[in-house]
């Protein structure tokens, strides 16, 4: 049985555009299966900003270049500079 962060992932996922009607239908399959707690914490999932949705999709695409570009960033001292 999928957990709120499976449902998360699963719905950022999915065109942004589409998000709310998928969050939705969730909610649905989730009541109708008894699962009102899950139900009730995946309503609350906001839609996301353009920007983390196309975040989201560029680490989907491509997870090891977001790993080195976390960690290129984690090593930069300018990056050291503005903490």
């Amino acid at each position: 049985m999928a957990d709120l962060h499976d449902i998360a992932a699963e719905l950022h996922a999915v065109p942004r555009a589409d998000f709310v009607a998928a969050r939705n239908a969730r909610v649905q399959e989730l009541r109708a299966g008894g699962n009102r707690p899950l139900a009730d914490a995946v309503k609350g999932l906001a839609k996301p900003t353009p920007v983390a949705w196309a975040l989201n999709a560029a680490v989907r695409a491509e997870p090891e270049a977001a790993r080195d570009l976390v960690e290129l960033v984690g090593t930069s001292p300018a990056a050291h500079d503005e903490r």
